[in-house]
């Protein structure tokens, strides 16, 4: 028993001695990390860099963290953000959980958002022994959006899961899963002065799979990032006010990343659907009266003038509804 004591005495003050060297290496890291980014032409900075989680964790803390990246106008800042990570693989699986603060600015060309929120949280896990993400989850809670083009909007809660699929090589299980989103204030205002939907849409649900050109790793978030090539849209669903919209379907995506492909979409009380797209400018108002008539034909052939079932075709660089063009085809690349 005195032997076993001893033992373990001797591990704990060896490992009290090894942690430090450790958190020490990860502040290296930290630093050298930034100093790749600002040698990339990028802004990346921090006040501050501390390593705490002493025994089990190693959790970086940035103080005043800045990236920007001036050749496109993109800039992000915030009071502080905290990495960490599990210390040993065996006992919590391997990954990273990125903690950001209630409060941080996002700048952009067109104009600035100041974000708040109760949670801000993104968790990565990686397979034992490799970069390759298995799973990743982004959860918000108690957002608000404020833009000095003079807006703002709202989410209650929300959650974006990207789990590895056995559907294909390089595939990725998509879900989404969102509770009162108050639309942006100028939506809501053009959607009151109508008298069509509320402002707060008390429920979005998707759920995809996605297949890439190349797999998500680690290092793929700092590079180039994999561009979808494939989605199966297994469903989504919009409930907005007495609106109900449900879409599912199979799309392509060529190499600059235009979309082909059909989805179904199912909609009940569309004449407010589409009068409150209309309203909030996602449809012009060029086509709404013959895109009216199209639907209101289509849904006096299915018999139920209230419930539209509709084809969206993408095809050779345009968007269909039905057999009415109405769009350019969505071109869908990530940044």
């Amino acid at each position: 028993m005195t032997r076993l004591i001893a033992a373990f005495v001797i591990a704990v003050a060896g490992w009290a001695l090894w942690w430090p060297v450790v958190a020490s290496s990860e502040r290296q890291a930290t630093e050298q990390w930034l100093t790749a980014q600002r040698a990339a032409g990028w802004q990346a900075e921090a006040t501050h860099i501390a390593v705490t989680g002493f025994p089990l964790r190693y959790t970086r803390t940035l103080t005043a963290p800045i990236l920007a990246d001036p050749a496109n106008g993109w800039a992000w800042e915030a009071e502080r953000v905290q990495l960490g990570r599990p210390r040993h693989a065996g006992i919590t699986p391997p990954g990273l959980v990125l903690t950001l603060p209630r409060s941080q600015t996002l700048r952009s060309p067109w104009q600035a958002l100041d974000l708040s929120s109760r949670e801000a949280t993104a968790t990565l896990m990686v397979s034992r022994g490799g970069e390759a993400i298995e799973e990743a989850t982004a959860t918000l809670t108690d957002l608000v959006l404020r833009s000095d083009a003079g807006w703002d909007a709202a989410l209650q809660s929300g959650t974006l899961t990207a789990r590895a699929s056995d559907s294909g090589p390089n595939a990725m299980r998509i879900t989404l899963a969102a509770r009162s989103l108050a639309t942006p204030s100028r939506v809501a205002e053009a959607l009151s002065g109508a008298d069509l939907a509320p402002r707060e849409i008390e429920r979005i649900e998707a759920e995809a799979d996605v297949t890439f050109d190349a797999p998500w790793t680690i290092a793929a978030l700092e590079t180039r990032r994999p561009q979808p090539t494939r989605l199966i849209l297994r469903d989504a669903g919009v409930l907005w006010g007495a609106l109900t919209l449900r879409v599912a379907g199979s799309l392509e995506m060529d190499a600059s990343g235009e979309v082909s492909g059909d989805l179904l979409v199912k909609a009940t009380n569309w004449r407010e659907l589409l009068a409150t797209s209309v309203a909030s400018g996602l449809i012009p108002k060029t086509i709404a009266a013959g895109l009216e008539q199209t639907l209101d034909l289509m849904s006096r052939l299915a018999g139920r003038r209230d419930t539209l079932d509709v084809p969206i075709t993408f095809a050779n660089g345009r968007t269909r509804i039905g057999p009415l063009p109405i769009a350019p085809a969505p071109v869908l690349r990530l940044p």
